[in-house]
C-alpha cells in the first residue's frame, strides 16, 4: 500500500518527524545535556535560550516563551496558519493529513448546518419571553447583550419537546438531527 495515499492523524504525523532535524534547518543547534540549544529564531538574542528536546520532540524558548511541537515550530517560523503548518508537516512526513474539511462532503455540511440552526434557535430563544430566566442569569453575572451574541450563548427553554417541536415546524430532517445528536431515536 502506498503510504502517501493513506490518511494520518496529527499524532501519527508528529511521530514520523524529527523536530531536531526541522529546527536544525533554521537554527544552529548544539548538544546541551539531553537537549539541543541555540539562538531563538523567534526573537533577537545573544545568549542561546532556545531548547529542543529530541526525546520529547518539543521545543521551548526561555527568552520569549514560545514552545511546542514540530507543527507549532513550522507555524511560527513560516508565519502560516496551523492548518498550513500541519500540511507542511504531513508533506515532510510523506503522508496525507486526515481532512476535516466540509468541502465535498454533503453529510458533514448538513450536520454543520443543522447544529448551526439549533445554536441560532437557542440564541434567539434567549431574547424571547421564554428565555427571560436565562437572560436574567447572564445579566446577573455581568454578561452584556453584545457579549452574549458574540459568544453565541443561548437558552434551552424548560419544555422537553422545545427543540423537537421547532424541528418539525421548520421541516428540518429528523434523520440529520439524530445523526447530529440533537435528538434521540424516539424523536
Amino acid at each position: 500500500m502506498n503510504e502517501g495515499n493513506k490518511f494520518h492523524s496529527v499524532e501519527e504525523i508528529l511521530a514520523r518527524l524529527d523536530l531536531s532535524e526541522i529546527a536544525g534547518e533554521y537554527v544552529t543547534l548544539k548538544k546541551s545535556g539531553r537537549n539541543l540549544k541555540g539562538l531563538c529564531p523567534f526573537h533577537q538574542e545573544k545568549t542561546p535560550s532556545f531548547y529542543v528536546s529530541p526525546e520529547k520532540q518539543m521545543f521551548y524558548c526561555f527568552g520569549c516563551g514560545i514552545g511546542g511541537n514540530a507543527i507549532t515550530f513550522l507555524k511560527n517560523i513560516e508565519k502560516v496558519s496551523y492548518g498550513e503548518a500541519l500540511e507542511m508537516a504531513a508533506r515532510r512526513a510523506g503522508v496525507t493529513v486526515m481532512s476535516y474539511s466540509l468541502d465535498g462532503n454533503r453529510e458533514k455540511q448538513s450536520l454543520w448546518k443543522v447544529n448551526r440552526w439549533a445554536a441560532d434557535l437557542y440564541q434567539k430563544a434567549l431574547f424571547q419571553p421564554e428565555g427571560r430566566e436565562g437572560l436574567s442569569y447572564l445579566t446577573s453575572r455581568g454578561m452584556a447583550e453584545e457579549e452574549t451574541k458574540k459568544y453565541g450563548l443561548g437558552y434551552a427553554p424548560g419544555q422537553s419537546d422545545y427543540l423537537l417541536t421547532r424541528i418539525k415546524k421548520e421541516g428540518v430532517s429528523l434523520d440529520i438531527c439524530r445523526k447530529a445528536g440533537l435528538i434521540d431515536a424516539s424523536g
